[in-house]
């Protein structure tokens, strides 16, 4: 990484151009997409093991009951779009998003169950959607109108890198707290069967059966309320975003060949 960092400094045309991040706009943006991308995969991750552990479902069938989320994403980032063409802002959807994504997470951290119904379930899925909808598609805007054209293409592929990078970290992260409750929470004999999934933990005595279930949800809400607190720092860090209301480019002059 230093060297990465020292590379980039001195060659003249860099990958990742550090210089970006002097602007207000881009290092707040980059900021923020590390931390949604941190909420983002930290916490979506680990709904279809909830769905497969605690009902049973195969990966395809816990990867469908995502659907929802992706359905909010394409609604937002497609309407936040078309709001910001006709206004020219972007605040407001950084902001909300992230608020959203507090708010999903949060409903999914403090209701969640082993029998929840899944239309409920659903909905929370659904509001974090919408707010993930509402921040990826707007920081690239908010990236690309803050830096001059030469370096757009870099400075755009440097918060997507950002996102991508919190997403990695996040399910690392939120994995070690996932592990961490269960085995806290779990005696010792029986953590063999949960990392072998539902097949083997149906197995076991009925009062098993049910201490293990609970306990899992219990660490998948942990993972949730964790997740809250991310949103909850992407949300402080785009209130500061500068508020620019972005123009119509003029159209470019003919060019005589």
């Amino acid at each position: 990484m230093i060297a990465f960092i020292i590379v980039e400094f001195r060659v003249a045309n860099p990958i990742f151009n550090l210089s970006n991040f002097a602007i207000r706009n881009v290092a707040l943006s980059g900021a923020v997409a590390f931390c949604i991308g941190f909420a983002m995969f930290g916490t979506i991750n680990y709904l279809p093991i909830y769905f497969q552990v605690i009902h049973g479902d195969t990966p395809t069938v816990s990867g469908l009951k995502l659907l929802p989320a992706m359905l909010g994403i394409i609604l937002l980032s497609i309407g936040s779009g078309i709001v910001i063409t006709k206004t020219g802002y972007y605040y407001q959807f950084p902001v909300s998003g992230s608020i959203l994504v507090c708010i999903g997470s949060g409903l999914i951290g403090g209701l969640l169950t082993v029998d929840i119904d899944i239309v409920e379930l659903s909905a929370f899925i659904f509001i974090i959607g919408l707010g993930l909808g509402c921040v990826i598609q707007t920081l690239t805007v908010i990236v690309q109108s803050s830096v001059p054209r030469t370096d757009m293409a870099s400075a755009t592929a440097a918060n997507a890198f950002l996102r991508t990078l919190g997403g990695a970290v996040g399910v690392a992260v939120f994995g070690t707290i996932l592990n961490n409750r269960l085995i806290s929470t779990i005696p010792g004999e029986y953590l063999p069967a949960v990392h072998a999934g539902y097949n083997i933990i149906i197995t076991l005595p009925p009062d098993v059966q049910t201490m293990i279930f609970e306990n899992y949800v219990d660490a998948i809400q942990v993972v949730f309320w964790s997740g809250v607190g991310v949103a909850a720092v992407s949300l402080l860090l785009s209130l500061p975003i500068k508020i620019v209301k972005i123009l119509n480019a003029p159209a470019a002059a003919p060019v005589d060949v």
